[in-house]
């Protein structure tokens, strides 16, 4: 074991989440390692965003895309290879996408201690991945970063194990990181924006 950290991301919500984490890192001359798990692979999804973050992983897995399950076996051998060769201190997961969980099932099954960014959030829909997705990261969690106040009264009624901290957002921090790219020539009041990616949102026509 060592004072190296172990971060992961694999989706498209999780390389914008991890951005200035890495960037203060690197400004701390703290040792990391970045995971991409590869639960998202394609160049709009991926590729795009860790070039526009400049996120370099130390290591990019290439799981199989056929099926959830196959997928889910993959990212989780992949990972324990990697746990086990480069023996961090700690893993960082972000989130409630599916390689979250993955990764946290992995570093509770080998006793390394996991911390979860964006803790405590709950949207009480169970048919919702990533709502089991939380629940169950957070029940794994030794250090659980909180963005909002009421995700420390949730972990607080579910009596998680692990110790809570209040954070704040940081995607903040992300935000703050391209303000300054903002294209002020857009008028306000004449344009509407919006980004659609859930399956409930995209797959049915009516």
């Amino acid at each position: 074991m060592n004072n190296k950290i172990a971060i992961i991301a694999g989706a498209r919500p999780n390389f914008m989440k991890v951005a200035p984490l890495c960037r203060e890192l690197d400004r701390q001359k703290m040792p990391y390692i970045l995971i991409n798990t590869g639960q998202h692979f394609s160049s709009t999804m991926a590729g795009a965003f860790l070039k526009e973050f400049k996120l370099k992983p130390n290591y990019s897995l290439k799981p199989s895309q056929q099926s959830s399950a196959q997928q889910m076996c993959d990212i989780k051998a992949g990972l324990e290879r990697i746990f086990t060769k480069e023996h961090p201190s700690m893993v960082i997961v972000v989130g409630d996408v599916n390689s979250t969980l993955w990764a946290a099932q992995v570093a509770h099954k080998i006793k390394i201690k996991l911390a979860h960014i964006e803790a405590g959030l709950r949207s009480r829909n169970l048919k919702m991945p990533e709502e089991r997705n939380r629940i169950k990261t957070d029940a794994l969690s030794d250090i659980l970063f909180v963005t909002q106040e009421d995700g420390t009264k949730n972990l607080r009624k579910e009596k998680v194990r692990g110790k809570t901290y209040f954070v704040g957002n940081i995607m903040i921090d992300t935000l703050k990181l391209f303000a300054s790219r903002a294209k002020h020539s857009v008028k306000d009041k004449k344009y509407y924006f919006c980004t659609l990616h859930r399956a409930e949102n995209v797959d049915n026509k009516n």
